[in-house]
């Protein structure tokens, strides 16, 4: 199984934040479909995070904090 694929997963939006960079992931039937990031205040993706579910919040983290390390190099 792959590490972004949840089984029977279905639909979700998961967004994580790190250091003024926002990362949002669309997972289509349980699968990473599509990213984006883009520098954004904590409050302005605190509702999207709020509501990313327990599942993928460690990654959609993760993934945040490796974008913002890597846009700052």
């Amino acid at each position: 199984m792959q590490r972004v694929t949840i089984e029977g997963g279905g639909d979700q939006d998961i967004c994580g934040w790190a250091d003024g960079l926002a990362v949002t992931f669309s997972i289509r039937g349980g699968r990473l479909n599509r990213w984006d990031q883009h520098e954004c205040s904590r409050s302005a993706v605190a509702q999207a995070s709020a509501a990313t579910p327990p599942e993928w919040a460690a990654f959609a983290q993760r993934n945040a904090e490796l974008a913002a390390a890597l846009i700052r190099v």
